[in-house]
């Protein structure tokens, strides 16, 4: 008998049946990856250089970043969102949305310093970089308040 009212948990929980079910197909194969980026790893090709680069534990357990200096591009994973809503932070959400809120926040602030052309958020549209950070970091000053003083 499920006892569970909370809907973000009861969305968890679905999340990993349906996991679960998914892995124990007969035909599900686990593919172990090809490399591993504990620090920092420089890709050059003929016309521009990529840093793919391990930030450590922020939005989630390990967020990695593909930077571009040159071009003054950073694909941010999940570390930025095209748009964050203020009213979020007081809502109880299915995860947290910082697991280290005080590094995901220097981390934003660090590269909204490098004046990028353009940020790519994990989530949403591609936007001006400028103020797509402002707006995360004030959302994460806002929800960890505790944190971020």
């Amino acid at each position: 008998m499920n006892s569970e009212e909370n809907p973000s948990k009861i969305f968890e929980i679905e999340n990993d049946i349906k996991f679960l079910e998914t892995i124990i197909e007969p035909n599900f194969h686990l593919r172990t990856p090809d490399l591993l980026i504990d620090d920092s790893l420089i890709a050059q090709g003929s016309e521009r250089m990529v840093q793919i680069l391990n930030v450590g534990a922020a939005h989630s357990e390990g967020d990695i970043i593909a930077y571009f200096p040159s071009e003054k591009i950073c694909f941010m994973s999940d570390l930025l969102f095209e748009n964050v809503e203020p009213s979020w932070a007081e809502k109880e959400t299915v995860m947290p949305f910082a697991v280290n809120p005080l590094q995901h926040y220097k981390i934003l602030e660090k590269y909204n310093k490098k004046e990028l052309i353009a940020a790519v958020p994990g989530h949403g549209k591609l936007i001006s970089a400028a103020s797509v950070f402002e707006k995360n970091m004030d959302y994460l000053k806002l929800k960890y308040q505790e944190v971020l003083k």
